[in-house]
């Protein structure tokens, strides 16, 4: 009986601590910057004040995923937006496998995006240089490449 009411109290007391965290985090304006260890190539995830996530590129394989799983809490499933600066395997390669496992919002690359789009079965937007988005009160803007290059 002792036992079991020791589990629940230990039970109570850890989504206690989990519910404050995420109050802390959710509500105390921060970006978080997290450079993620893909090995030979570049993947940056950026969390957001009001809690979405972005992912920019995704490595050169699966190992995307298992340092995604190290920053994200709870498991989350989930990126808001995903932006590919080129399709180089050592950038591009690990966004197919976050695909796969992570249910994504939104797309954006910088070429041509019908392309992309059926090849990898992703609904891609172009994006050119001088575009801004706003994302939870943060902006971005993208800068390159120039659309005159891109028609080319």
């Amino acid at each position: 009986m002792f036992i079991k009411l020791l589990f629940k109290i230990l039970f109570i007391m850890i989504f206690a601590i989990f519910g404050i965290y995420r109050f802390i985090y959710h509500f105390n304006g921060s970006i978080a910057i997290v450079f993620l260890d893909v090995g030979q190539g570049d993947s940056i995830l950026i969390k957001l004040p009001e809690g979405k996530q972005v992912l920019i590129d995704g490595g050169p394989d699966d190992s995307v995923l298992t340092e995604l799983s190290l920053v994200n809490p709870y498991l989350l499933d989930n990126i808001d937006y995903v932006f590919v600066t080129h399709t180089d395997n050592d950038h591009f390669r690990g966004i197919y496998e976050v695909n796969r496992y992570y249910t994504v919002k939104n797309y954006f690359i910088n070429l041509q995006e019908d392309l992309l789009s059926k090849k990898w079965r992703m609904v891609f937007s172009k994006v050119v240089s001088g575009q801004k988005f706003i994302l939870d009160n943060v902006e971005f803007e993208v800068l390159w490449p120039p659309e005159d290059i891109l028609a080319e």
